[in-house]
């Protein structure tokens, strides 16, 4: 088959590019979007760059709604705590007398304020350092596995992430001819 401008989504991502928005295109947003037999979805269109694909065992692992939130979920708590671990690495601890969430309020609030002084541009937003270091990830990752099963909604995100694990390990498994 061939690949057309036809089949091609148009996200509005933000309020600046709406007015750019052609109705007459599929749109990610609508619920038509979100049925099995949707261009938009991998499978669907995967048969078509097939022949342009570095491996023939390319496989679709679905996701569902839990793990989606459990993924974004985990990627969120990585970014605060690194987030944290870079500022403790740039600034002195606190003193004895504010409490953890007073200073961190405090740090989140004059970022806050010097985002709405700012034009919005994410170049301007502080690049975190701690997401880069392997050590910090494993350490996260380890401290994660601890404490999510402790907490009774981090543990059901834990769940899903434990269960999209054994979907990829089982894919990775499969022998290749």
């Amino acid at each position: 088959s061939t690949w057309g401008a036809q089949n091609m989504a148009h996200v509005v991502v933000n309020a600046e590019n709406q007015g750019d928005f052609d109705a007459s295109r599929p749109s990610y947003w609508r619920a038509e979007n979100h049925n099995q037999d949707n261009y938009l979805r991998a499978e669907q269109w995967s048969p078509d760059v097939e022949e342009f694909q570095l491996s023939p065992l390319i496989t679709t692992i679905p996701i569902d709604h839990s793990t989606g939130t459990a993924l974004l979920r985990c990627r969120e708590d990585i970014k605060l705590f690194a987030a944290i671990h870079d500022d403790q690495q740039q600034h002195p601890p606190a003193p004895q007398h504010t409490s953890f969430f007073q200073s961190i309020t405090s740090k989140f609030r004059k970022v806050r304020e010097q985002q709405q002084q700012q034009p919005a541009n994410t170049s301007s937003l502080p690049k975190i350092e701690a997401l880069q270091d392997p050590e910090f990830l494993d350490a996260h990752f380890d401290s994660m596995w601890k404490e999510w099963p402790l907490m009774p909604t981090k543990s059901i995100w834990l769940r899903s992430i434990e269960s999209l694990i054994d979907r990829l390990d089982a894919v990775k498994n499969i022998p290749t001819g």
